[in-house]
């Protein structure tokens, strides 16, 4: 793509009205200049004239004052004179001040946008205005009017690299509506709702921008916020393509998962050929000394005190068998675990935003629906998390072939219970393989270990609560978890 030649001087002032403090500064110094010129000219006319009025006068007492006011004209033009030269510095200084900051911005090696985010910020200060507490919530709870507030963001401008980055032809296309020109920033919008309602000072985001192509790629996106009150009409935004790092990431994470499997494999071989080692000698030891009960029981005069020594062998081989599998138990458990109070809100908001870049890949709309009194659970958060995580992926995966992709979260308080529900929209679970999900090593899709589901219940079981799952065929699936509200 050619690039277009633009006076830099004009591109700063078109494209960076407010480049730097640095420029600001020296206009606030050269604002009077223009009022200072006309009242030294005004006064320098105005001694002129008292200076001839005294001279037509013909006295001589005169000549002093002439002299005096002579003096003080020089001194007054010498005054201005080096005003002036100071002040066309300052505009030199200015003007090459901003062919600077319109080459830094224009030749960035980094895609920036400026964007106008005030009706936002105004939405955001009414409900505060209005005692709403969770305001991401609120939002989160209205689609509609979040997708009207989305609306509202304008892109003003935008510098070369993000012509490039978005395989534009200039910069007036990449001007207007943020939701017409990134209609994908849709579903990162209510991670800047809730930073910009927390009062955050930046904003640092991973998601997948749409170019004028159609072709998606995955991009970090970072942004100075203002402060608490400031206006948020001049937001500056820098975007970073991570398309290759984040493929190079997937490949290695893939190459990790296989050394992992490989590694479970190898450990669950060392461990079986341990306990069948330590398990067949007593078993062993079980079948001969029965063998021996049966031999001195088949005699025409049975040995009952043999027979008592080999019942005694087989109930000490068994004892002997059982500690084994005790010890393996005892060596396969955790520690115990650490729990603590915390906002099922949160842990909702922040499993549903690591499984975003993966509903994006499988064009799944994800919808969150939580009630504004939700409470709060005495949990182990990571392990809670992720019984989430499993339960959101295990949906998006569910839709790849479905017509209509949604998954939905919701989020009830009734007393003394929190339920959660998980629903998409795929092709829901045969009847005969509803009962079996939650089994270990039962799977419905294929290459499935069967595990997930199973691992799931077990996490939320651990903190006393219910994993359950309601479907239709061709009407999707829900999973309802249901915990115990410790909120108080």
């Amino acid at each position: 793509m050619n690039r277009p030649h633009r006076p830099l001087a004009l591109s700063a002032r078109a494209v960076l009205p407010h480049a730097s403090g640095l420029p600001v500064s020296m206009r606030k110094r050269i604002r009077p200049s223009a009022q200072l010129l006309r009242i030294g000219v005004a006064l320098a006319a105005f001694a002129a004239a008292v200076v001839v009025a005294l001279a037509d006068d013909g006295n001589p007492e005169h000549r002093v004052e002439i002299l005096l006011i002579v003096a003080t004209a020089f001194i007054a033009a010498a005054f201005f004179y080096q005003f002036l030269r100071s002040n066309l510095e300052l505009q030199r200084a200015v003007s090459e001040a901003e062919e600077r900051f319109a080459e830094l911005y224009d030749r960035a090696g980094i895609s920036i946008w400026r964007e106008d985010w005030s009706a936002v910020g105004a939405a955001i200060q009414d409900l505060r205005d209005a005692g709403v507490a969770d305001i991401p919530g609120w939002f989160a709870a209205r689609p509609e009017e979040t997708r009207a507030l989305h609306a509202t963001v304008r892109i003003n401008s935008v510098n070369w690299k993000s012509v490039e980055l978005m395989g534009a032809s200039s910069e007036a296309e990449l001007v207007g509506s943020l939701a017409d020109i990134l209609p994908g920033s849709a579903p990162a919008f209510h991670r800047w709702i809730a930073a910009l309602s927390a009062g955050d000072s930046s904003f640092v985001g991973e998601s997948a921008i749409q170019r004028l192509n159609g072709e998606v790629f995955d991009c970090l996106v970072t942004a100075a916020l203002p402060r608490e009150g400031e206006p948020l009409t001049d937001v500056i935004i820098c975007i970073v393509e991570i398309t290759k790092y984040k493929r190079d990431r997937a490949e290695l994470m893939h190459v990790r998962d296989e050394i992992a499997r490989t590694q479970r494999i190898a450990t669950v071989g060392a461990l079986t050929a341990s306990i069948a080692h330590e398990v067949n000698s007593p078993l062993a030891a079980i079948a001969s000394n029965a063998a021996a009960c049966v031999r001195w029981l088949e005699r025409s005069e049975p040995d009952l005190e043999e027979v008592k020594t080999a019942v005694a062998a087989v109930i000490e081989d068994t004892h002997r068998a059982k500690a084994v599998i005790d010890r393996t138990r005892s060596y396969l458990q955790k520690a115990p675990r650490i729990t603590e109070q915390r906002d099922i809100r949160g842990l909702i908001r922040a499993a549903l935003q690591i499984v975003e870049n993966e509903a994006h890949a499988h064009e799944v709309n994800l919808g969150l629906a939580l009630n504004e009194e939700l409470g709060s659970i005495n949990c182990e958060p990571v392990q809670l998390q992720q019984a989430l995580i499993n339960l959101m992926l295990n949906g998006i995966q569910a839709m790849s072939k479905s017509r209509v992709r949604q998954l939905t979260v919701r989020a009830t308080r009734k007393p003394p219970h929190i339920l959660i529900s998980i629903e998409d929209t795929g092709p829901g679970i045969a009847p005969q393989d509803l009962g079996r999900i939650f089994e270990p090593f039962y799977s419905t899709k294929d290459g499935g270990m069967g595990m997930g589901l199973s691992i799931c219940r077990t996490i939320v079981e651990s903190h006393c609560g219910t994993l359950t799952a309601q479907s239709s065929h061709d009407a999707g699936t829900r999973f309802l978890i249901s915990l115990p509200d410790t909120s108080g």
